[in-house]
């Protein structure tokens, strides 16, 4: 009972209620930021071990093409061979490192693996050495085939360490997990592409074709590479990835493609002829051209997971600080409201009530209260009392005005239609001969102004009345109906010796207007252009549509309006000094003016696009 006796403590509950949801929202928003900032620390700790494994796979990886190639094209390739050695020791020393601080199921397993794989991978080194002792022809690199096994045992193991980390990654996020997947597939596509390079070397080499057996395994090797592309292909049809991104994999795609054809075609050239097509070292650029490329998509997929990682922190720490903040806020204007709402809303609100009643019954002697304050209440209160007089202001003026529309109606159309039909009966009996002939025209053509000075005067009175309405009684073609007043004013148009054209969209559906309106308003404007224009001159009538929105447009190419005119050219009585002696009473535009008003629509004035010349742009409302 209490809150239906009392707005104040209504308002006062309801803001309680609302401070205690606010809290718990911001309890939950920022126990929900943490959360997210502790995955994306876990998922950036996951991401860099992941690209320190990476780097020691790409640089172990790198050791056979640098030192079977330093074999094959130098005379002494120890330097080579030794540098390729120690980056790889490096890599696979940081990897270790990350790693072992890394909270990961059988990480001292892995660790130890890694080892003992790097252990046999030094100790079968030394086959490598001793041909690298050799001159070059002597050479024989299926010499140093237990060392490319241990290599690849280290590739294994540290892949399947890269694996574990992996999959952890995955189950914390979706969109790093999709990143990983790009690095694997494009690791994937290197190795079964890689492979045809290391197994058609001795054919190269002696120039003889490879076996049936080895070439369906190089066809197999092609088919899961190929796949890979495939599959890179269907995770790009999603959206989300990076533009570097997929730039890399269109890029490595083509060189991959480009080089596949340079090592088919190789492989073509290989006869029972017993002579080598390439050269070994020209045999390892173009088998390795798209290695780098390759691997530039795992690297860019490693950097949007870094990057994606480090923006999920830095959002959750915005977040928590945002929540901390909003907590602080609410707690102070919580407190602040409730107080504020019990000492100044009760008086001045039952004070407002009790006017807007007032008002909403048309009583509008008795003024709007102030609430003696400054605050909303009262700012409402003087906006009240502003609406109460503009009332009685605007009650007092359309009471005027209908009195006059009424009396000029009364009082002037009788005289006038009078005044022509005596005009009428002394041009039949004047001779044109005479003089007075000539004045009696005059005097036709001044009632004829006086008569369309008066119909335009009412035609503004009832505009600024209200008493036009905007919609019609059925939907009309409005391409009919301009096209029926740009007839009506041919002859005008032709008796200037002024151009009058129309264009205008058959596709447009009827609305419904007041088709009385249109006319009176592209009436005057049509009018307006004939009158003002040079002959030769031209007048453009165009009806479209942009936007789902009719426009109207009346366009010359007569003198035009200065640009510091424009904005005076739609007043009441408003004419130009040097249109002065041209018959017009300036209260054309105005009228365009209230009738758009009256539409709803939105009128423009300014130069001819083409040149000289005035161009007026009607838009109506959409919705018609």
């Amino acid at each position: 009972m209490i809150f239906r006796s009392s707005v104040t403590n209504y308002l006062t509950f309801l803001i309680g209620v609302l401070l205690a949801g606010l809290l718990v929202a911001t309890a939950i928003l920022a126990d929900q930021a943490w959360t997210v900032h502790t995955r994306a620390l876990a998922i950036a700790r996951y991401t860099n071990t992941d690209r320190t494994l990476i780097d020691a796979i790409v640089a172990v990886r790198e050791q056979v093409p640098t030192d079977t190639t330093a074999l094959i094209t130098q005379d002494n390739p120890i330097g080579a061979m030794e540098e390729a050695d120690r980056k790889a020791t490096r890599e696979v020393a940081g990897a270790l490192a990350a790693l072992d601080k890394l909270n990961v199921a059988g990480r001292a397993r892995y660790v130890a693996t890694i080892r003992e794989a790097r252990a046999k991978e030094a100790a079968a080194r030394s086959a490598l050495a001793q041909q690298a002792r050799r001159a070059r022809a002597d050479r024989d690199l299926s010499a140093v085939d237990n060392w490319r096994a241990a290599v690849h045992q280290s590739i294994d193991v540290l892949d399947a360490a890269s694996v574990a980390v992996n999959n952890l990654v995955r189950i914390d996020d979706s969109k790093v997990a999709e990143l990983k997947e790009i690095r694997r597939l494009s690791w994937s596509i290197r190795d079964n592409y890689g492979f045809q390079c290391s197994a058609l070397r001795a054919s190269v080499n002696s120039g003889l074709p490879p076996r049936d057996a080895l070439r369906d395994s190089l066809l197999g090797h092609r088919a899961v590479y190929l796949a890979d592309w495939g599959a890179l292909n269907e995770i790009f049809l999603r959206p989300g990835l990076s533009r570097e991104l997929a730039n890399d994999v269109g890029t490595a795609r083509l060189v991959t493609e480009q080089a596949q054809a340079g090592v088919d075609k190789v492989v073509t050239g290989l006869t029972a002829a017993n002579k080598p097509t390439v050269t070994g070292s020209d045999w390892t650029a173009l088998c390795d051209r798209p290695f780098r490329s390759i691997l530039a998509i795992g690297q860019q997929a490693q950097t949007d997971a870094d990057r994606y990682a480090g923006d999920l922190s830095a959002a959750a720490l915005r977040n928590m600080l945002l929540a901390g903040l909003g907590l602080a806020i609410v707690v102070a204007f919580g407190g602040h409201s409730v107080i504020n709402v019990r000492r100044r809303l009760t008086r001045p609100m039952r004070a407002l009530t009790e006017t807007i009643d007032r008002l909403s019954r048309r009583e509008l002697d008795e003024p709007v209260p102030a609430t003696g304050s400054s605050d909303e209440l009262d700012r409402m209160a003087r906006t009240l009392e502003t609406l109460r007089l503009s009332e009685l202001e605007a009650r007092r003026l359309q009471q005027a005005m209908s009195h006059f529309t009424a009396n000029a109606s009364h009082q002037m159309r009788t005289p006038l239609s009078i005044l022509r039909v005596h005009i009428a009966v002394l041009t039949k009996r004047i001779p044109p001969s005479l003089d007075a002939f000539e004045s009696l025209r005059d005097i036709e053509d001044a009632v004829e102004r006086l008569q369309n000075l008066l119909i335009q005067l009412l035609i503004l009175a009832r505009a600024d009345g209200g008493a036009l309405a905007a919609s019609g009684d059925h939907p009309v073609d409005m391409g009919e109906v301009i096209g029926d007043i740009v007839d009506q004013h041919r002859q005008r148009a032709k008796k200037a010796r002024v151009s009058l054209t129309l264009e205008a969209d058959a596709s447009l559906t009827p609305v419904n207007l007041n088709m009385t309106l249109v006319t009176e308003m592209v009436g005057n404007l049509i009018e307006n252009a004939i009158l003002y224009n040079r002959p030769g001159g031209s007048v453009a009538v165009r009806l479209s549509e942009a936007r789902g929105r009719r426009l109207i447009e009346v366009e010359d190419d007569g003198p035009g309006i200065p640009v510091a005119e424009l904005g005076n050219v739609f007043l009441r009585f408003y004419r130009l000094k040097r249109d002065s002696g041209r018959p017009g009473s300036g209260l054309g535009l105005a009228i365009v003016q209230a009738v758009a008003a009256t539409l709803k629509a939105d009128i423009q004035a300014g130069p001819n696009r083409c040149g000289p010349g005035l161009c007026v742009r009607i838009t109506l409302p959409q919705g018609l």
